[in-house]
């Protein structure tokens, strides 16, 4: 018996695959009517693990957390992120695409590959990091001169 797709998911192919592939990875029920989903060895340390409310939701998160963290993989190979190309460019960023990018830049990811996972242009891509840079050179400055005002009424 075939698992039905959902959300234009298979299901099926997708775990099989994904079993095939070694990829690690676990789906379970959490007693807060919450699916925990994990994508590396529990015992090793987890690459990522979110809390998603359906199948199709775990199942979508793992394929795409595959092709992120194991983009060289061959299930990467068989499910190539390029056919949701730019699909959110112009839309807002969530947490998890700010998390996402922060965890592609610390591991050197190339622009290119960081935009086709997040669906989105380079060059908005670039904006982003352009905009998170400026950001955390403002808070530093704010909290030099924080420091500096403290001191100096200190003594």
């Amino acid at each position: 018996m075939s698992t039905p797709n959902l959300n234009g998911l298979d299901v099926e192919a997708i775990l099989n695959d994904l079993h095939g592939s070694k990829v690690k990875a676990s789906i379970s029920l959490s007693c807060e009517d919450r699916i925990d989903v994990k994508l590396g060895d529990p015992l090793k340390g987890c690459d990522a693990e979110a809390k998603v409310n359906t199948l199709a939701e775990a199942v979508e998160w793992l394929r795409d957390k595959v092709l992120m963290h194991y983009p060289r993989s061959e299930f990467s190979r068989k499910y190539p992120a390029f056919d949701r190309a730019h699909v959110n460019t112009g839309v807002r960023w969530s947490e998890m695409d700010l998390v996402d990018l922060g965890h592609m830049l610390t591991r050197e990811v190339p622009i290119k590959e960081i935009a086709s996972y997040l669906c989105r242009s380079q060059a908005e891509v670039q904006d982003k990091i352009a905009e998170l840079s400026r950001a955390c050179k403002d808070d530093r400055w704010r909290h030099h001169h924080r420091e500096r005002r403290l001191a100096v009424v200190g003594r």
